[in-house]
């Protein structure tokens, strides 16, 4: 009979490997304040970038959690400027999302309209359509279905007949979003909550006038 147990492993690093540690770490910390000092005086992001040499990437993670955010209430200029501008490429944005009950949902941005296009799956149903996020830099969330498929594929053009929207004017988490980190967590979890809240009963609209 054999007994597994649990070796604690100590990872040895020469005094040469450990400089360079302390160096990386000073370079860091240098780089991070000649970054959020460029934004004290007024640099925007893609100036950072240009005068510094920096990846993009590497300024959002040195600004991540600094109030870079200062929209009013009921404005969500700031907050759309970042989060389309910004944020879409960057990896951050979770661009798919599958829910407890095994829907799914994936998100394509149209850039040329500057539109979020949705595909939603749902017990072999599906429906397409748009839902951005502060669309024209507004505080809302509207949803728009245009194609409805039934379960055997058939496709229905829905044609905007079946459409909702989530105002977030008065939302507080909404609006007390002020860094990049809460606006990316925003979406991956607020945005994906909200549109499935408003997408559920558009469906069974859908299942129920076209079927």
């Amino acid at each position: 009979m054999f007994k597994n147990t649990l070796k604690k492993m100590k990872i040895i690093i020469t005094e040469d490997q450990f400089n360079k540690l302390q160096e990386s770490d000073k370079d860091f910390n240098k780089t991070k304040t000649l970054v959020n000092s460029m934004f004290d005086e007024g640099y925007d992001i893609d100036d950072i970038v240009k005068f510094t040499s920096l990846d993009k990437d590497a300024v959002i993670v040195l600004l991540y959690d600094r109030e870079v955010i200062n929209d009013e209430i009921e404005d969500c200029q700031n907050k759309h400027d970042y989060l389309y501008g910004l944020l879409w490429d960057s990896g951050l944005i979770e661009k798919v999302y599958s829910y407890e009950d095994e829907t799914v949902v994936t998100i394509n941005k149209d850039y040329w309209v500057g539109s979020l296009d949705f595909g939603y799956v749902s017990e072999g149903y599906k429906v397409h359509g748009m839902a951005t996020l502060m669309w024209n830099a507004e505080p809302k969330l509207p949803v728009d279905i245009t194609t409805f498929y039934d379960i055997y594929g058939s496709e229905y053009d829905v044609d905007a007949s079946e459409y909702s929207s989530v105002d977030l004017r008065n939302s507080e988490k909404f609006n007390n979003i002020k860094t990049l980190r809460q606006l990316v967590d925003y979406f991956n979890n607020d945005y994906y909550i909200m549109l499935k809240g408003e997408l559920d009963p558009l469906l069974k609209r859908c299942i129920n006038n076209y079927l």
